[in-house]
């Protein structure tokens, strides 16, 4: 059940950042700071935003603060946006930022919306530099899909935001080109896109967590079969968010389920028991579902085991964590549980039991 969620989350595109600050906020921000010629306030917000996207934003009122902001920051992200930002003072780029704004409004809503936003990109890139360039040859890559139009404007614009230094971008949009060639079904594109990604996460000191490259060249490995190499790539992840220490607890929590059920396609049990009960130690008790969640797992692997009464004092323990939840989600949760019961009351030769554990679990 981890290992099914993780993969959900890996194809999951990347999305803004949940409850950003509306953008004009943030430019009024930057701009009383500049103001107040407080260094720290502006440092703060470099460090918590997309600092390409919003100091372009405050180079629309601003030049010269717009280029503070961009030197406040300390990370290596932005080292060519200051010269980028100098380009801007000799040159107006509005159809540009009109194609930008169309083509970063969402999903086009129907064919003629996409060839509109195709075509307000592509009439764009000509007045554009390599910076919006980028920017208009990603959207046209997810506009045209995973087809030979698609993966050559992925690859300009990986190649635009190399030029200019912009580093996360180049790692969102290898993410990007990934998820896209994994939605197309081209696994060995996705397998090159992503092992690009972590290159470019690591060239980039994003080091503390690694977790979406790393562990979706994991499902491609189980996908074609290769377990050992989900294994090794799962385990270098695990040791990565294990030196993350707490905060990044929940996510060694699902890289463990993930690595227990590779183990256990591998018939390696004893090992798949392992990861489930260090995943259960790593789960607080007052997150009921989560320790419920964890419960059936250990109760699980007991069962692969063949340790019956273990597995029983686990399932119990996670349906009394659940107790009257009637969530969509602990519901299925509890289902689950009372399926591993009525397996352990069947190897245990107890088919009464069995069967009114199976019909509860209807």
């Amino acid at each position: 059940s981890q290992f099914g969620t993780c993969l959900l989350l890996a194809l999951v595109l990347l999305a803004p950042i949940a409850g950003a600050e509306e953008p004009s906020n943030l430019v009024q921000r930057v701009l009383q700071a500049s103001a107040a010629d407080d260094d720290d306030a502006l440092r703060a917000i470099a460090e918590s935003q997309r600092t390409w996207l919003l100091a372009c934003s405050v180079a629309e009122q601003d030049v010269a603060v717009a280029l503070r902001l961009a030197k406040s920051s300390p990370l290596p992200d932005f080292a060519g946006l200051p010269a980028y930002l100098e380009s801007r003072k000799e040159r107006t780029a509005t159809v540009v930022m009109l194609a930008l704004a169309a083509a970063e409004r969402g999903a086009p809503k129907g064919p003629e919306d996409r060839a509109a936003h195709i075509a307000a990109c592509e009439a764009a890139l000509p007045h554009a530099d390599r910076f919006e360039a980028s920017r208009l040859h990603g959207s046209l890559g997810q506009l045209h899909g995973w087809n030979e139009k698609g993966r050559a404007h992925f690859d300009s614009a990986v190649e635009s935001a190399r030029d200019v230094g912009w580093l996360r971008g180049v790692a969102e949009l290898l993410a990007v080109a990934g998820n896209t060639a994994f939605g197309a079904g081209d696994v060995e594109g996705a397998r090159t896109r992503w092992t690009a990604w972590v290159t470019a996460e690591r060239r980039r000191g994003a080091l503390g967590k690694p977790w979406d490259p790393l562990h979706n060249l994991a499902v491609i490995a189980v996908e074609v079969g290769e377990y050992a190499q989900a294994l090794t790539t799962l385990q270098e992840l695990a040791e990565v968010l294990e030196a993350g220490g707490p905060t990044m607890r929940a996510d060694l929590r699902h890289i463990l389920g993930s690595l227990a059920y590779v183990h256990g396609l591998r018939g390696e049990h004893r090992s798949a028991f392992r990861a489930v009960l260090r995943a259960a130690e790593l789960t607080a008790k007052d997150d009921r579902l989560a320790w419920a969640d964890s419960q059936h797992d250990l109760g699980g692997a007991y069962l692969q085991l063949g340790q019956f009464e273990n597995a029983l004092l686990a399932l119990e323990s996670a349906l009394t964590a659940i107790g009257e939840n009637a969530s969509k989600e602990a519901q299925a949760l509890k289902g689950h549980c009372l399926g591993d019961m009525g397996r352990v009351r069947y190897f245990q030769g107890d088919y009464e039991g069995a069967l009114e554990v199976l019909a509860e679990a209807r």
